[in-house]
Order: C-alpha cells, then sequence, then structure tokens
C-alpha cells in the first residue's frame, strides 16, 4: 500500500477493465493532488470500472469528494462507472444530502459493488 501525506492506497486489478483501490488514511488538502494524480491514470490504464473501498478513510474534505466526481465523469464518458464500498457512516450522509449518491453509489462492501458492476467493461 502506497502512502504518502496521510494517505494510503492499493490499486489491485480485477478481471479486464476493472480495478478495486483501497484508500486509507486522511483526504485532505496536503494529498488532494497525489490522490488526483494517481486515480487519474487509471481510465488512461484501461480501467473502465472502479471501486473505492472507503473503509479505511477517517477524514474526507470536500476536495476528496472533487476528485471522486472527477474520476466518475472521466469513467462514464468512457462507458464505464465508479462505485464507492464500505462507505463510513459520516460520508453516507454527505453523500445522501447532497446528492452525490446519485451518481457515487454506495454499497455495503467490496464484493457487493463488485456485483452491481455491469458485465460488459464497456458499459455503465
Amino acid at each position: 500500500m502506497v502512502g504518502e501525506d496521510g494517505i494510503r492506497m492499493r490499486v489491485e486489478h480485477r478481471e479486464a477493465g476493472v480495478a478495486v483501490v483501497t484508500l486509507a488514511g486522511e483526504i485532505d488538502t496536503w494529498n488532494l493532488p497525489t490522490l488526483r494524480e494517481s486515480l487519474g491514470l487509471l481510465p488512461d490504464d484501461g480501467v473502465h470500472h472502479l471501486v473505492l473501498d472507503l473503509s479505511g478513510v477517517e477524514f474526507l474534505e470536500s476536495g476528496g469528494l472533487s476528485v471522486m466526481i472527477e474520476l466518475y465523469r472521466r469513467l462514464h464518458r468512457k462507458g464505464g462507472s465508479l462505485r464507492l464500498a464500505a462507505v463510513p457512516e459520516w460520508l453516507r450522509q454527505v453523500l445522501e444530502t447532497t446528492g452525490l449518491e446519485q451518481i457515487l453509489p454506495a454499497h455495503f462492501d467490496v464484493p457487493a459493488a463488485l456485483a452491481a458492476v455491469p458485465t460488459n467493461p464497456s458499459s455503465a
């Protein structure tokens, strides 16, 4: 797991076009550029469907949500999808309050999120 500035990230490529990224720690102003760059490379690397495992995220500032929205847009433009897994209750409430759960669906855990990924890698 790569760690920098309080955030740890592990990328696990699954079947063709699907990846799971496990994030842990705090997502804040200091590590947003690293997070944006690292996650932003995945769609260019052949990832169509991405699951973000947020079970280890302790803090997420609004810029972290912006990174997720940007990533959703990039994947969606390519016919892919972004799904969140193991979302902490405090973050689930933010997603519901802001209406972001409509584009960033939250699943109970990684297996549930993977089960919701379309079987055709180029469809959302």
